[in-house]
């Protein structure tokens, strides 16, 4: 089997007060502005990896992804409270997808570890393995 399909994964999010971690909600992005926006300024995390995906069989499609997530000593310091810039975690995943005519369902396995020793004392969790069941639709 040769995984055909790469992907580079890159994301950056900025940090915001609030019990939503900066998610807002419709009502709160038709008002403008958030005026919690600044309350940690400087507050980054970047999350970048790569993904691969490959079909097996045609109603078979196999993934994975391997990542890591570096973040800023703003960042660090709202979540654990260590004001220390670095290399936070780093993760890896995988899932199979079944195509069944216009559905579709899969399991999907992700680990993740905090790997800054500093970042991971102070994190009441800082190894966790995720499990979770997608089922769709494609019309």
């Amino acid at each position: 089997m040769v995984l055909r399909k790469r992907h580079p994964v890159f994301r950056v999010e900025q940090l915001r007060a609030g019990p939503n971690h900066g998610r807002r909600s419709p009502a709160d992005r038709r008002a403008g502005a958030d005026p919690r926006a600044n309350a940690y300024k400087g507050a980054y995390f970047v999350d970048a990896g790569v993904e691969s995906y490959t079909r097996v069989s045609p109603p078979l499609e196999l993934g994975g992804s391997l990542g890591a997530g570096w973040a800023s000593w703003r960042f660090n310091y709202a979540y654990a409270e260590v004001a220390k810039s670095t290399l936070d975690r780093v993760r890896a995943a995988t899932w199979l997808t079944v195509y069944m005519k216009h559905l579709y369902i899969g399991p999907h396995f992700e680990f993740s570890t905090i790997v800054d020793p500093a970042v991971r004392a102070a994190t009441s969790r800082p190894t966790y393995l995720l499990v979770r069941l997608s089922m769709g639709g494609e019309f």
